[in-house]
């Protein structure tokens, strides 16, 4: 689920090293923008699913894994001010560790 929003970030991450400071300062923009919009969306369907997961013991069964990557995001979400390009692999890597 949070898989598609790793992408940009992962690139911006990527192209970080090789950029003067203003371009570092645009890219560290957008991961704040990114993080705007994909904060909301991730607790909400983090709500959703555990909603889900109380009606279905299927859904259950991914309660774990699910929870794991929800806890994963929201440690840049609590923090958004605290996540930039030199950082965001860190994010980007546990999340989808968790994921995994």
């Amino acid at each position: 689920m949070y898989r598609i929003f790793l992408g940009p970030l992962v690139a911006a991450l990527a192209l970080a090293g090789c950029m003067s400071a203003e371009q570092t300062a645009v890219v560290d923009a957008n991961i704040q923008s990114t993080l705007a919009a994909v904060c909301p969306v991730a607790q909400q369907a983090h709500a959703a699913f555990l909603i889900a997961s109380t009606q279905s013991a299927k859904v259950q069964s991914y309660a774990d894994e699910e929870r794991q990557a929800y806890t994963s995001i929201s440690v840049a979400c609590n923090n958004p001010g605290a996540v930039n390009s030199s950082n965001i692999l860190i994010y980007v890597a546990t999340a989808y560790a968790a994921w995994e």
